[in-house]
């Protein structure tokens, strides 16, 4: 299975990424603080070396969103 493209939305520091278009060459390029590694973070998170674990709530989620809107429902 290959990755083709992904989107991520309420991880950390990124509301909603839009979708990213992967090949074999892909690059990221932005200033500090604009969220690369969060991005990277949050593919690891789908197959993560130790096994999959629920993700913290409050480490996780967006910073710019109240706790409470954090549910199973939540995308």
């Amino acid at each position: 299975m290959q990755l083709v493209s992904f989107r991520v939305k309420n991880f950390r520091s990124i509301n909603d990424s839009g979708n990213i278009a992967v090949s074999q060459i892909t690059a990221m390029l932005g200033r500090n603080e604009s969220g690369k590694t969060n991005l990277l973070r949050a593919l690891q998170s789908l197959n993560p070396p130790g096994g999959l674990k629920a993700l913290d709530k409050v480490k996780n989620f967006p910073k710019t969103r109240r706790l409470i809107e954090c549910t199973d429902q939540t995308d």
